[in-house]
């Protein structure tokens, strides 16, 4: 993977969880585009699963640390269990979207960063 593909990557899922972020923000006001918002919501998901994955399994650099592609999808798994049940408990969705959010921005950082770095080998598994 070059460093323009990993560009690329990491704004196609930057731009997934902001677009997620503000939809997510939207489910809490009571309209007729609800049932809209939520197939939209479900169809990101679904686009964002493909991208995650083709993220390196592990990442390794002297200034950023270690990075594990499992420790994210497990935040993100837990965010589709809740999205499955979002009726039952949308504050546990809430709850559990923001933690992937946020643990994504990190990541974001680290891979941009990364893309600057010459010293960088990236592992992949798949």
């Amino acid at each position: 993977m070059n460093n323009e593909s990993i560009e690329r990557l990491v704004h196609a899922i930057d731009v997934a969880v902001v677009s997620l972020d503000e939809l997510i923000y939207m489910l809490k006001t009571p309209d007729d585009l609800i049932e809209r918002i939520r197939t939209t919501i479900s169809e990101i998901f679904h686009s964002l699963t493909q991208e995650l994955a083709k993220l390196p399994d592990l990442l390794v650099t002297s200034s950023e640390g270690t990075y594990r592609r499992q420790d994210l999808m497990e935040l993100y798994d837990s965010v589709l269990i809740k999205w499955e049940f979002y009726d039952l408990d949308p504050v546990g969705f809430d709850v559990s979207s923001q933690k992937f959010s946020s643990l994504w921005k990190i990541f974001e950082e680290m891979m941009r960063n990364v893309e600057k770095s010459g010293n960088t080998f990236f592992l992949s598994l798949n």
